[in-house]
């Protein structure tokens, strides 16, 4: 696994917001009855047509902000039950997987590809996944997003 390396901008994501340890999700269930019923709130403010997981950083260990939704306009409105949290510029590693590799991607980068690369995990920034515009199958390529810093 040899990620590239992305400068990405920074950007606003609009959508439903659970606080969890990332591995202990039922993202099928979160996207199925609380995202999906809303996307027609969501979807006019995106900037892509590309849906996201995003993993903000928390003070609790191992739990993250989860956001799932679009990138969105900054002006776009927040709808109430929902939120939009802005995830700031950095560059990233970026791994190409399927919908059902998603578990063992995220393991590998952190267990193989990171301890042996020029990189660290930028902790204090937010980690995501891109998934495209159309309907998500099992073997759809989505994009896993990793912050990193260089290893000093």
């Amino acid at each position: 696994m040899e990620p590239k390396m992305v400068d990405f901008q920074a950007f606003r994501v609009l959508g439903v917001q659970v606080r969890a340890k990332p591995d202990q999700v039922d993202y099928t269930r979160l996207w199925h009855d609380q995202v999906d019923p809303r996307l027609d709130e969501i979807r006019p403010h995106s900037t892509s047509g590309a849906y996201y997981n995003v993993y903000l950083p928390t003070d609790e260990p191992g739990v993250s902000d989860i956001v799932a939704g679009m990138a969105v306009t900054a002006e776009a409105p927040v709808p109430e039950g929902m939120v939009a949290r802005d995830v700031p510029a950095g560059t990233y590693a970026v791994t190409t997987c399927h919908l059902h590799e998603i578990g063992a991607t995220w393991e590998a980068l952190f267990s193989l590809w990171l301890p042996t690369s020029a990189y660290v995990s930028d902790e204090g920034k937010a980690a995501f996944e891109i998934f495209p515009p159309d309907d998500a199958a099992p073997e759809t390529p989505l994009e896993v997003c990793l912050p990193v810093k260089p290893r000093t």
